[in-house]
């Protein structure tokens, strides 16, 4: 890449990541094309997009925006999920993506930077698993709080609210013990982004995803 060409990934990455709300790191190595352009096509909807990029241009672009305490995790083949508005539904697309079809051992979480706090695995579950209409409060160091649209008296009292969603990011197992996640699929994916890189994500002579 030429130098011009460096300068200008930079600068659009730092007005992306100056927008964002929700930033999640992802190892992504030999998912097939096609679905990598469904993850994109699908985040859209959610007013998010997937990006695969440079490591030493994002860090650069990640410098003085609230994205910055990704710099210390963008290491090997990476993609980043940018959320510009409410961070529960890109982060919900995500993790039913990678539940799906065994993508586990092609995609997986990495961590995550909420409102400018950075999240473990462990927390994006709770986000993506957040009751509509409440409000998902992150433990720990992260201590991050997503708040929820208001909701008018009329439609309170015709539509009970579901309390917020609460995890302890120090508690043992990881916390996700706090969060129903629906099917099995759902369930491993969630497993296996916070215990570790799981089979086939070794990277091998599998190519990153483009």
């Amino acid at each position: 890449m030429k130098k011009e060409e460096k300068v200008t990934a930079v600068a659009e990455l730092t007005e992306k990541f100056g927008r964002a709300r929700l930033a999640i790191l992802t190892e992504c190595v030999g998912l097939p094309v096609n679905q990598v352009t469904e993850l994109r096509k699908q985040l859209r909807g959610a007013k998010a997009e997937y990006r695969v990029v440079k490591n030493t241009l994002a860090i650069r672009a990640a410098e003085g925006t609230a994205l910055a305490g990704i710099k210390a995790h963008l290491k090997g083949p990476t993609g980043v999920v940018i959320g510009y508005d409410d961070p529960v539904l890109p982060t919900k697309v995500l993790r039913d993506f990678i539940g799906a079809e065994k993508r586990e051992e092609k995609i997986r979480m990495m961590v995550g930077v909420l409102e400018g706090k950075v999240v473990q695995p462990a927390e994006l579950a709770a986000v993506a698993v957040a009751p509509g209409g409440s409000a998902v409060r992150l433990a720990g160091s992260a201590g991050v709080s997503v708040s929820a649209p208001t909701v008018s008296a009329g439609a309170a009292a015709a539509t009970s609210v579901s309390p917020a969603v609460s995890v302890d990011a120090n508690a043992v197992p990881i916390g996700l013990t706090a969060v129903s996640v629906g099917s099995p699929a759902e369930s491993a994916s969630a497993a296996a982004a916070s215990t570790g890189r799981p089979p086939g994500m070794d990277g091998g002579s599998e190519r990153p995803c483009t």
